[in-house]
């Protein structure tokens, strides 16, 4: 993450959410869910495992999603 955080500062891309923006997780999520590439409402994701090694996600649990959301918009 941090490496990544690096990259992104490196080429002059935010790394954290505007401070003047009042995020709600919970609506991040319902509009997550309404995505074209939602399925049934399940939140899907494109991770990285590794350098070059990319893989679609349809079985990430909302709550999971919801923990980050808090814990990245806290930061």
């Amino acid at each position: 993450l941090m490496l990544m955080r690096a990259h992104l500062r490196a080429h002059g891309l935010p790394v954290s959410p505007p401070r003047d923006v009042d995020f709600d997780p919970h609506a991040l999520i319902r509009r997550m869910q309404g995505d074209k590439k939602a399925e049934r409402g399940r939140l899907t994701f494109v991770l990285v495992s590794g350098s070059g090694q990319a893989f679609v996600a349809r079985d990430v649990a909302a709550s999971a999603v919801e923990t980050a959301l808090t814990h990245a918009l806290a930061a």
